[in-house]
């Protein structure tokens, strides 16, 4: 239930990030932005939450979701009929690393411990 909860809550972040930015940087829909978001939300969880972050740090895992980000927006055209460009990407993507920082402390906060027995 925790994972469904984080990946809502990454969902809702991105969405409402791509529904924002993308539109206004690129001829993209809001229909097509929510459908991106939804595929960027799938691979960033599984990359950058949940191998990157807890090995790598913050910093690191925000990198990786930038570049990640970047290059989903920029591919884009290849999957949907859309027209996205480099410029348009790397604004989704900056935009998207900011959202990361605070989903990355939100999900530090939620982890479980690790116990230590002695």
């Amino acid at each position: 239930m925790r994972v469904l909860t984080q990946l809502v809550i990454k969902y809702l972040m991105l969405g409402l990030i791509t529904v924002l930015v993308l539109p206004a940087v690129a001829a993209v829909t809001i229909g097509q932005a929510l459908w991106a978001a939804l595929i960027v939300t799938l691979v960033a969880y599984v990359l950058g939450d949940v191998l990157v972050l807890p090995r790598g740090g913050n910093a690191t895992a925000v990198i990786c979701d930038f570049v990640l980000v970047t290059l989903v927006f920029w591919l884009l055209p290849f999957v949907m009929p859309v027209a996205v460009g480099l410029g348009a990407a790397l604004v989704t993507g900056g935009a998207v690393a900011v959202g990361e920082i605070l989903y990355h402390l939100y999900l530090n906060s939620t982890r479980p411990r690790s116990t230590q027995q002695s």
